[in-house]
């Protein structure tokens, strides 16, 4: 990798080991860049690199998300592009049954683990409706919106 262009080359090098730092990758070459979905949807912005013992495991994005370097597809100068859609992007989509009807908004996911699945989503109306749990296998389209393979009704005679 080459430098980037707001960091100059040092003039001096104290190493016994270095040589020539050009092809070395630098931290601040990731930070402030944006962070997009599969399929295009703004993530975040790289707020930091974390590492364990040394070793690079992904980038904390801004709204406090850290995300896998396992989940990163592409690279360019301004952007990366990830090869997921994170399970965490449904949190705020609006949510329709089967017959158009709007539930609410996804306040929350309830997650199976801290991959890239989840097990229901809670809904709700207004701020002091009662949530509604909504498992995933009744949940047909998570894109723009969130779209229910059954009716409103069905989905509240279980709870």
């Amino acid at each position: 990798m080459k430098l980037s262009t707001d960091i100059k080359k040092p003039r001096r090098i104290l190493s016994t080991k270095v040589n020539d730092i050009e092809h070395m990758d630098f931290f601040s070459r990731y930070i402030g860049k944006k962070v997009f979905s599969q399929s295009g949807e703004k993530v975040g912005v790289v707020k930091d690199l974390i590492f364990e013992k040394g070793v690079h495991k992904g980038f904390l994005l801004t709204k406090n998300l850290f995300i896998d370097k396992e989940y990163f597809n592409k690279e360019f100068d301004e952007a990366m592009m990830l090869q997921i859609e994170p399970v965490t992007s449904i949190i705020g989509k609006l949510v329709f049954d089967v017959d158009g009807k709007k539930i609410g908004k996804v306040k929350d996911i309830e997650r199976t683990n801290h991959g890239n699945d989840y097990k229901a989503l809670l809904v709700k109306k207004t701020i002091f409706s009662k949530p509604k749990i909504i498992e995933k296998k009744n949940v047909d389209v998570t894109k723009k919106n969130v779209l229910l393979k059954v009716s409103v009704d069905q989905v509240i005679k279980k709870q």
